[in-house]
C-alpha cells in the first residue's frame, strides 16, 4: 500500500481551511486517525474510516475518499474520536 495521504490548505465553505496529517491507522477497526489544523491554529484529532469501496487500494479514489471524510470532521472544529494521540 502507499504511504497514507497528507492534506494541506484544503478549503471550507465558511472560508477557513484545514490541514492534516496522518497518525496511525487501526487495522482491527479500518479507521485511520489525523491531526487536523484549522487555519485559526485549532488542532484535533480525527477519525475516519478506511473502507473504500472498491476490494483494492485505488490511490486517487483513496486520496479523494479521505479527503472528504476528514474535511466533514475539520468543518464541525472539534474532534471525533476519544483518542488524543500525540496531542494528548
Amino acid at each position: 500500500m502507499a504511504a497514507w495521504p497528507e492534506y494541506n490548505d484544503e478549503p471550507l465553505d465558511d472560508g477557513r481551511r484545514w490541514s492534516a496529517t496522518f497518525d496511525s491507522y487501526d487495522e482491527r477497526k479500518d479507521t485511520a486517525y489525523y491531526i487536523v489544523t484549522l487555519s485559526d491554529g485549532t488542532r484535533f484529532m480525527a477519525a475516519v474510516s478506511a473502507m473504500l469501496s472498491t476490494d483494492k487500494w485505488v490511490e486517487e479514489e483513496a486520496r479523494t475518499t479521505l479527503r472528504t471524510r476528514i474535511g466533514h470532521v475539520a468543518a464541525t472544529g472539534q474532534t471525533n474520536t476519544s483518542y488524543r494521540g500525540p496531542l494528548a
